[in-house]
């Protein structure tokens, strides 16, 4: 059995398919920095993920998101456009961890300026010293 393990960023938001058997299907493209003699590259990824795990994989990762994914690695040589001998590298994922906040990577709202102090935004009233019992 062999078996691998990354982890990265999604390049593209995630593709969520049925198959003809009713079992669902979820595609997604990964990118794994690669660091070696003080220099960077980047190798794409494409992971699989099936049944529940695709579902959650479709429902709570985007485009940026990072994770961990382990599961039994495929390798695929084609040609490409320009007719030169290339390889694919897919992944069939056992375990698929979110690394990012499902917030993480989305552009946040802007909070209204504050018209009460932080405290009591929060929750929270101010008590004087003197009012407490001990």
């Amino acid at each position: 059995m062999i078996q691998m393990q990354i982890i990265g960023n999604l390049g593209t938001d995630p593709e969520r398919r049925v198959l003809e058997d009713g079992r669902v299907l979820t595609t997604f493209p990964v990118a794994v920095t690669r660091r070696r003699g003080g220099r960077e590259a980047v190798e794409w990824v494409k992971v699989t993920a099936y049944d529940n795990q695709a579902e959650n994989c479709a429902r709570y990762l985007a485009k940026g998101r990072k994770v961990y994914v382990q599961g039994d690695p495929k390798a695929y040589g084609y040609r490409n456009n320009l007719e030169e001998i290339t390889a694919r590298l897919e992944l069939t994922a056992r375990t698929v961890e979110f690394l990012s906040s499902r917030d993480e990577g989305r552009p946040q709202p802007e909070a209204p300026a504050p018209s009460a102090p932080a405290y009591q935004q929060q929750g929270f009233t101010q008590i004087d010293e003197e009012e407490l019992p001990f």
